[in-house]
């Protein structure tokens, strides 16, 4: 049986939800710093599973700061 995976709540910004495959995947801008929760449904003709997952996006701060400029 096939599942399908659905978002219930918000992903970070710059990560997506592959619908076939569940995997959460992309490239989250430190811009984006907090936590986020939210639940994915897996589901196929029987019914359907939830599981909470939560994720917390740090700010950081670049190793090499670009030329011209100095680290404080």
């Amino acid at each position: 049986m096939a599942l399908t995976y659905t978002l219930l709540g918000n992903l970070p910004p710059g990560l997506v939800l592959d619908p076939a495959t569940g995997v959460v995947s992309g490239i989250v801008s430190n811009t984006a710093a907090g936590q986020y929760t939210a639940t994915i449904r897996a589901t196929n003709p029987l019914g359907f599973a939830d599981q909470l997952v939560s994720w917390i996006v740090r700010a950081t701060i670049a190793p090499n700061p670009p030329s011209g400029l100095s680290a404080v």
